[in-house]
C-alpha cells in the first residue's frame, strides 16, 4: 500500500482570505476560520480552537499495482489547549483485490499537534507526534507500534498564494525500517470560498527506491465550518502509487 493516503487540508491563507470576506459582511463575528489537514498530504501549521472538535474524512481509490478502496480516513482533532490539539486517526475500511481479495480495518493512531510561535519573517510552524497502533486486520496492519514525528512550516507568498513544506520521520514494521517523507505544496485562493493546491511528495525508506508523487486538488467551503474537497495524484516513480483519486468532508463543532 502506498504511504500517501490523504489526510490533509486547505491552506492557512485560504482560511484568512475567507475570514476577511466574512468579516466584511459580519457573517462570522469572531469565529476562528476552518483550517483542515486535508486533502493534501501536508499538515497545516494551525491547531483547532480551544475546546473545539473537528472531524475530517473521505473516500479514496488507489491504483498501486493492486486496486484499493479506502473508506473513512477519519481524523478527529480536539483543541486541548491554546496551540495544542489531540489527534485520533480512527481506522478506515480498506478493500483490496490483490494479492488476495480482502476487506478490513486499518490501524488506529493517536497523537498531538503543537503550533510554534511565528517567526519574525512570517513563517508559521508546528510539530506533530503520533503512534500508529497495530489494531487493523491481518492484511491492513504493520503488526507493530510505529512512532512518527512531523515538522511543518508555512508562509504566505502574496495575497492569494501560500507555500508549505513538511518533513515526516517514522519507524515502521517488524524490521524497524526508517522512513523519511517530505512534501512541498503551493496553495492558491481562487475565490474566498474555493482554494486549489499543487503538491510534490517524496518518500525515502531503507532498501526501497525513492517514491515521488504529484498531487493536486481543490477545497470548497460550503458553510462557515463545513468544507468539501476533491483531489487526485500520480506516481512519478515505480515505488509510488500509479494513480489515486478521492473526495472528503471536514466539519468543526465549537464549544
Amino acid at each position: 500500500m502506498p504511504y500517501l493516503l490523504p489526510t490533509q487540508r486547505v491552506r492557512r491563507l485560504f482560511a484568512f482570505t475567507l475570514l476577511f470576506a466574512a468579516a466584511s459582511t459580519g457573517a462570522f463575528a469572531q469565529q476562528a476560520p476552518l483550517v483542515t489537514d486535508r486533502p493534501d498530504f501536508t499538515e497545516s501549521a494551525v491547531t483547532v480552537p480551544l475546546g473545539s472538535i473537528q472531524f475530517e474524512g473521505g473516500l479514496s481509490f488507489v491504483d498501486a499495482g493492486a486496486d484499493a478502496l479506502i473508506f473513512g480516513e477519519p481524523l478527529i482533532r480536539y483543541g486541548l489547549r491554546d496551540k495544542l490539539e489531540l489527534r485520533f486517526g480512527v481506522p478506515s475500511i480498506v478493500s483490496i483485490d490483490d494479492p488476495v481479495d480482502d476487506t478490513g480495518l486499518s490501524d488506529l493512531s493517536v497523537g498531538f499537534k503543537y503550533a510554534l510561535a511565528p517567526t519574525a519573517n512570517g513563517w508559521s510552524m508546528a510539530v506533530l507526534g503520533a503512534l500508529s497502533l497495530p489494531t487493523g486486520g491481518d492484511n491492513f496492519t504493520s503488526d507493530t507500534i510505529d512512532p512518527s514525528a512531523i515538522f511543518v512550516a508555512s508562509r504566505d507568498i502574496n495575497d492569494r498564494t501560500s507555500f508549505d513544506a513538511q518533513a515526516r520521520g517514522a519507524i515502521v514494521g517488524d524490521d524497524n525500517d526508517a522512513v523519511l517523507e517530505t512534501t512541498a505544496v503551493f496553495a492558491y485562493a481562487i475565490r474566498p470560498d474555493l482554494s486549489g493546491f499543487a503538491e510534490l511528495a517524496t518518500r525515502f525508506q531503507d532498501n526501497v527506491d525513492t517514491g515521488v508523487t504529484l498531487h493536486t486538488g481543490v477545497s470548497s467551503l460550503i458553510q462557515e465550518l463545513l468544507q468539501v474537497d476533491v483531489h487526485l495524484g500520480f506516481g512519478l516513480t515505480d515505488t509510488a502509487a500509479d494513480f489515486f483519486v478521492g473526495a472528503g468532508i471536514s466539519y468543526r463543532i465549537d464549544r
